[in-house]
C-alpha cells in the first residue's frame, strides 16, 4: 500500500495547471482582468446518476485554487446494484472516489455514480486499536480507488491520549495516514487508530500571507505521517497557487492536493496570483512519437479558456490517441479532446497521450487423430486459425487385428459425435480437436 505514500505525489501533478501562473506577480498584487473575464475564475462539478433512479446530487461552483467534497449518493439506487463511488467515466474506467473525497478542482468536471456487483467492491474499515468509543463507520467503496481517511470518530485513549491517524497494522510501522489524507484502496482493509503521546506529534499551520477568504484549521498530526494539502477561495482578484515553505515563495513549493509527510512542526504559506489578460498566449501541440499532422497551435489572450482538439492528423502505429499532457511521458496534467483549456503566460505545450491498442492474435490450433483401437500410425496432426478449413485424410497407416475396414473420423471414440468421411472439409475450432478414427467389422458370410 505504499502508493498512499509516494504514488500520490503524482496524483497532485494531475492539478498543476491552477496553480502554474508565475508570471502574475507575488502575493498582494492586483490583477489587471481582460474584457468578458474577471476573477474568480469558477468551474461546475457535475453529478450524473448514471441510470440510476432518484436524484442526483446538485453541481457545485467552485474557485479555482478549491477543492471540492464529494456528496453522498443521496436518494439515487439502481437495483440491486452497489454505490461504488465517483468515477470521472460514465463506464467506470476512469479514477474512482469515494463520498466525501476532497478533489482539487481545474475544470469543468461531471462525476458519474459508480454502480457495481458484490464482487466488484470493497471495504474500508476502522478498528480503535486499544482506544474507546465507537470508530467510524465503514466505508464501502469500489476497487482501485481513492478515500479521504475520517477523524477518529467517537473514539478515545487515556493512556496515549493524541490520536495520530490511521494505520495497515497495529504500530504504523508501515506508515501512518492522518486524517483528511488520500488514500488509494485495492481490496478489503482494516485500518488501526494510531495513539500517540505529545512529544510524538506535530502540527501543520496554514498561513492566508495576506489573502484568501477565511482560514483553515491547523493540522495536528503524528510525526512521519502524510497531510494532504488543503485548497481555499481566493477572493476578488485571487487564485491560490499552491503552497510554500518561505512566505515569500523561494522556499519548498507544493501544490493543492499534494501528499506530504511531516516529520515535523510546519508552517505553510499561501502563493497567491492574478491573471494578467493583457498578454497572450500560446498552447501547441506535440506529436510525442506520432506520426502526421499535428493541431495547429493557438493563440489566445491569457486566461481565456480554448477547447482542446482531438488527435487531428496523428497516429501512431497500433497505438490509439488518449488525448494530451502537459508532460511527454505522461506524469503532467491529462486532458481530454474537448476539455477546456486555460490558456498560460508563454508557450504551453502539450503532448499527444498514447494508449497500446492490445491485438490479441488467434491462436493456432491442432486437429490431431486417434487410432481408437486400431495398430499402426495414424495420420500426422494438423494445424490453423480457428475458421479455417482442412481436408480431413483417410485412415494412413492404420489397421485392425479383425477383419474391419475404416468409416472416417468422429468427435467421440464410441462414435456417437459428429461423423466426418475422408475427403471432408473440417473447420478448425477455437479448441484443440482430437478426431477419433471410426472402424466397422466387416460381415463374413458362412457357406453351406
Amino acid at each position: 500500500m505504499k502508493k498512499n505514500l509516494f504514488s500520490l505525489l503524482v496524483l497532485a501533478g494531475a492539478f498543476t495547471l491552477a496553480f502554474a501562473f508565475t508570471a502574475c506577480g507575488s502575493k498582494g498584487s492586483s490583477s489587471i482582468v481582460g474584457p468578458g473575464l474577471s476573477l474568480p475564475i469558477t468551474f461546475t462539478v457535475a453529478f450524473d446518476a448514471n441510470g440510476a433512479t432518484g436524484s442526483a446530487p446538485v453541481s457545485e461552483t467552485v474557485e479555482m485554487g478549491e477543492t471540492v467534497e464529494l456528496p453522498p449518493k443521496g436518494g439515487l439506487a439502481k437495483g440491486s446494484d452497489i454505490f461504488g463511488g465517483w468515477n470521472t467515466k460514465k463506464d467506470g474506467t476512469g479514477e474512482n472516489y469515494s463520498a466525501g473525497y476532497n478533489y482539487p478542482v481545474n475544470k469543468n468536471l461531471t462525476f458519474y455514480a459508480n454502480w457495481l456487483g458484490v464482487t466488484e467492491v470493497c471495504e474500508v474499515s476502522f478498528d480503535e486499536n486499544s482506544g474507546t468509543g465507537t470508530p467510524p463507520d465503514s466505508i464501502t467503496i469500489a476497487k482501485n480507488s481513492f478515500i479521504t481517511l475520517p477523524g477518529k470518530g467517537g473514539l478515545t485513549n487515556d493512556t496515549w491520549p493524541f490520536f495520530g491517524g490511521w494505520a495497515e497494522d497495529t504500530h504504523g510501522d508501515d506508515g501512518i495516514f492522518s486524517e483528511g489524507s488520500s488514500y488509494w484502496v485495492e481490496n478489503d482493509v482494516t485500518l488501526y487508530a494510531i495513539w500517540k503521546n505529545a512529544a510524538a506529534m506535530c502540527t501543520v499551520t496554514f498561513n492566508m500571507n495576506g489573502g484568501g477568504i477565511g482560514t483553515i484549521a491547523p493540522k495536528t498530526v503524528s510525526k512521519g505521517s502524510t497531510v494532504t494539502l488543503p485548497g481555499v477561495k481566493g477572493g476578488p482578484g485571487k487564485i491560490l497557487e499552491g503552497w510554500n515553505t518561505q512566505a515569500d515563495g523561494l522556499g519548498t513549493k507544493y501544490l493543492v492536493g499534494q501528499v506530504i509527510v511531516v516529520n515535523d512542526d510546519l508552517t505553510l504559506y499561501a502563493m497567491w496570483g492574478g491573471i494578467l489578460l493583457s498578454k497572450q498566449g500560446t498552447v501547441k501541440f506535440d506529436a510525442n512519437g506520432g506520426s502526421g499532422a499535428v493541431p495547429a497551435q493557438q493563440t489566445e489572450l491569457v486566461g481565456a479558456t480554448i477547447t482542446l482538439p482531438g488527435k487531428g492528423g496523428l497516429s501512431n502505429g497500433i497505438s490509439t490517441f488518449d488525448g494530451w499532457n502537459t508532460k511527454a511521458d505522461g506524469t503532467g496534467v491529462s486532458y481530454d479532446e474537448g476539455d477546456l483549456f486555460m490558456v498560460l503566460a508563454g508557450t504551453t505545450t502539450l503532448y499527444a497521450e498514447w494508449k497500446i491498442s492490445l491485438v490479441i492474435l488467434p491462436k493456432t490450433r491442432s486437429v490431431s487423430f486417434n487410432a481408437n483401437g486400431a495398430n499402426g500410425v495414424p495420420p500426422a496432426a494438423m494445424a490453423g486459425l480457428p475458421g479455417e478449413k482442412i481436408i480431413l485424410p483417410d485412415q494412413g497407416g492404420l489397421s485392425t487385428l479383425y477383419i474391419s475396414i475404416f468409416t472416417g473420423w468422429n468427435t467421440k471414440d464410441d462414435g456417437t459425435g459428429d461423423q466426418y468421411i475422408k475427403g471432408d472439409e473440417y473447420t478448425i475450432g477455437s479448441t484443440n480437436t482430437v478426431l477419433y478414427a471410426q472402424w466397422e467389422k466387416m460381415k463374413i458370410p458362412i457357406w453351406p
